[in-house]
């Protein structure tokens, strides 16, 4: 017997491995929590290879951002839960920290802003892994984690060799980076995170904003903002544990000028920010706009208090919540000409 054969299991539930709570079963699955485990991965994965094997690989972190649209999943599954945190170098400005792949992001946050490091209060009690972070380019009131990562280190399983990637060379975009189109057999393994000595607070979104100064505190801090975007989220986000769900499931549309001067026409309320290729529009106002607002349909349906939150009630089948996604993209199309884009990644 190989270390290999030792990190693999076969025909894995992972029901309670992803937060919308869908049943599914992994032919091919492993837990990574050491380097040493991901050698071993990569043994397994080249064993596939040599017996005409070639399957697709997905890194499941907390399974916050995933959909598994089917009940027998093919893909190799790899759980990260390799953790570790590390101060890598300090200048006057800035403390480098690397985080391994399987720590959990809402905590690595908490932990800096208890530390008065800034550049990530804004991210505050979004659910996910530190390895999950980059590959969405995750973001909310204003702030995006690009601007405080250094480097995201990876592990090619085909190879079983290490790759660091610049920041550039992750090539950020609005919830995309370049590990979005990578074949999956490149892993992250961990991220350097570049942290603010001086606190300087974001408050360009108004509901933070208008929080923050009721408050009447001049005395910002790190915490401060993360505690207030913690309640805030808190009250109009439901808990996965209770209501599954993956958070926002939908990106917010940008759209030209043009377009945007069009809407605005018939929708003078429509919520907007801007953009560098535009004008951001909110997801959730389209969809309340349409009447799907606390809309349930066979055991799915949206949130009542936000919109852009699809919550699985009680389905166990993928397919119901596919279509339910697939009627809404086309409701919203033909209502306002514009196409919903999920954010989840659905595996197959």
């Amino acid at each position: 017997m190989t270390d290999s054969d030792l990190i693999l299991q076969h025909d894995v539930p992972l029901k309670h491995l992803n937060t919308m709570n869908l049943e599914a079963y992994a032919d091919d699955f492993c837990v990574v929590k050491t380097q040493e485990d991901l050698f071993r991965a990569s043994q397994a994965y080249k064993q596939m290879v040599q017996s005409g094997k070639r399957p697709h690989v997905f890194t499941l972190g907390e399974g916050s951002n995933t959909v598994f649209a089917a009940k027998n999943i093919t893909s190799f599954i790899i759980k990260m839960e390799y953790k570790g945190v590390t101060t890598v170098k300090e200048t006057a400005e800035h403390v480098f920290v690397q985080c391994n792949a399987g720590e959990m992001f809402r905590d690595v946050v908490i932990k800096f802003c208890q530390n008065n490091l800034s550049g990530l209060e804004n991210l505050s009690a979004i659910y996910g892994t530190v390895g999950a972070a980059p590959v969405q380019n995750i973001g909310a009131y204003g702030q995006e984690v690009r601007n405080c990562i250094e480097s995201v280190r990876v592990f090619d399983i085909s190879t079983g060799s290490f790759e660091d990637y610049t920041n550039s060379q992750c090539q950020f975009g609005y919830r995309n980076s370049v590990f979005k189109y990578q074949n999956g057999e490149k892993i992250i393994v961990s991220v350097v995170f570049r942290l603010n000595k001086e606190f300087k607070p974001i408050l360009t979104y108004a509901n933070l904003a208008n929080r923050v100064q009721s408050c009447g505190t001049q005395s910002f801090t790190p915490l401060f903002i993360s505690d207030t975007v913690t309640k805030i989220r808190n009250e109009k986000l439901p808990d996965p544990k209770i209501m599954p769900n993956c958070g926002s499931f939908f990106k917010n549309p940008v759209v030209s000028m043009e377009e945007y001067g069009r809407l605005l026409q018939s929708y003078g309320d429509i919520p907007s920010y801007e953009d560098k290729d535009g004008v951001k529009i909110s997801a959730g106002w389209l969809i309340e706009k349409c009447g799907l607002k606390g809309v349930k349909l066979n055991g799915v349906g949206f949130h009542d208090k936000q919109a852009l939150v699809l919550v699985n009630y009680n389905s166990n089948d993928a397919g119901t919540l596919l279509d339910f996604v697939k009627q809404t993209v086309q409701t919203v199309s033909q209502k306002f000409g514009i196409e919903l884009i999920m954010e989840p990644h659905i595996v197959r």
